[in-house]
This record gives C-alpha cells, sequence and structure tokens, in this order.
C-alpha cells in the first residue's frame, strides 16, 4: 500500500513522496550552510563562547536562513524512520525540534534588533532550550542508527556532532577560545555532513 511518506516500488526499494524528497533538499542545503556559519563563527572568534560578542551580519544571515530551513526539513526526516525509530526517535525528535527554536534565535534576533548580542546571554530560557537540543541530538542519533532507514554511518557522525554540541554549550566557555573552536568545529563540520547525507538520501528518493 503506498503511503504518502514512502512507498515500495516492485524492487523493493522505498521510495520518497515529492514532499519528503523538497524536504530532503532543504536539510541539505540548510545543514551545510548551518555548518558553514557555525565553522566561520569559530575560526574567527577571539573570545569564549558565551561572552556576548557580535558577529558579522553576513554570518548571521548565512545562520538564518540555514536554521529556518533545518527546521522545516526535520518533521520530513523524522517521518522517513518515524515507525523503525520507535519512541526513541520519537522522544528525540520532539527534543530536537523544540530545542532548535535556540538556533533561531540564536540567528534571527540579532538581525531583527540592532546591536543585540549575538550570543544570548545564561538564562533559564537558554539553558532549557540547550539541554533539550542536546538530547534531543544524541536520542535523535542512536535512533538513527537503530532505525537502519539511514546508513549507519550517519548516524554515527550526527552523535560526534551532539557531543562537539555538548561540549560547546556546557563546557566550553570556562576554558580558553581554542577549545571553542574546537568544539565548534566538530559540532559545525559532523553536523553538516551528517544532515546533508539524510538530506541528499531523501532528495535521491531511496533510504539504501
Amino acid at each position: 500500500m503506498r503511503s504518502h511518506i514512502a512507498a515500495v516500488d516492485d524492487g523493493g526499494l522505498a521510495v520518497m513522496s515529492t514532499a519528503t524528497r523538497w524536504g530532503g533538499l532543504a536539510l541539505f542545503i540548510g545543514s551545510i550552510m548551518v555548518g558553514a556559519a557555525v565553522i566561520g563563527i569559530l575560526v574567527s572568534q577571539r573570545q569564549p563562547v558565551g561572552t556576548g560578542i557580535q558577529y558579522a551580519a553576513w554570518v548571521a544571515w548565512l545562520l538564518a536562513v540555514g536554521a529556518v530551513l533545518t527546521m522545516l526539513a526535520l518533521p520530513h526526516m523524522y517521518a522517513v524512520q518515524a515507525n523503525q525509530g520507535g519512541t526513541v526517535g520519537t522522544v528525540g525528535f520532539a527534543l530536537l525540534q523544540g530545542g532548535w527554536v535556540l538556533a533561531l534565535v540564536f540567528a534571527i534576533a540579532p538581525l531583527v534588533y540592532r546591536g543585540l548580542p549575538s550570543e544570548p546571554g545564561e538564562s533559564v530560557a537558554t539553558l532549557t532550550l540547550g539541554t533539550m537540543l542536546s538530547a534531543g541530538f544524541v536520542l535523535t542519533s542512536v535512533a538513527t542508527i537503530r532505525a537502519g532507514v539511514f546508513p549507519a554511518w550517519i548516524g554515527y557522525v550526527l552523535l560526534a556532532a551532539a557531543a562537539g554540541f555538548i561540549f560547546l554549550f556546557f563546557v566550553a566557555e570556562f576554558l580558553p577560545t581554542s577549545a571553542s573552536r574546537v568544539g565548534g568545529l566538530v559540532f559545525g563540520s559532523f553536523v553538516a555532513v551528517g544532515w546533508a547525507a539524510m538530506g541528499m538520501h531523501m532528495w535521491m528518493g531511496s533510504n539504501r
């Protein structure tokens, strides 16, 4: 029976719906933009994470557009492996989608309000969203590995990205600037590779 999300053709190959394929393209483009922006920020950064510094407008725009595209694509990514991902995948997606609001705020707020620091200050909201995002990354990565819909290596790459984000968000601000660069480079490069690979599989209409 042909479903809205995916169908199986005569050769047994899962074929994505048109909406899911376009979601894959959005994930591919958005993740590359987010990864490039994060790496650009960390390479040029001269202060530790969390010091309220101001980034260049082009970096904020790159991050903002990438974050919006990724937000739109994540439900399609979840739907592709929802059945196989089980409860872990569902909880992970909910936390990832909710926590991704932090990326939107991080990117868009300085563009809307001139002079606003590019990094959010310490607050209960920031800590809550950051914790949700961290847990969402980890659980979604585990669900991806277990589901077997996407190649397992993608799940491991995203798990490495999750480790980079956790280090960047919770630890790096207490260490020298070089530590922020390392955490940011790990997160930015691995999340770009992992999500871009997912997006490419979705766009090409196959989960194999």
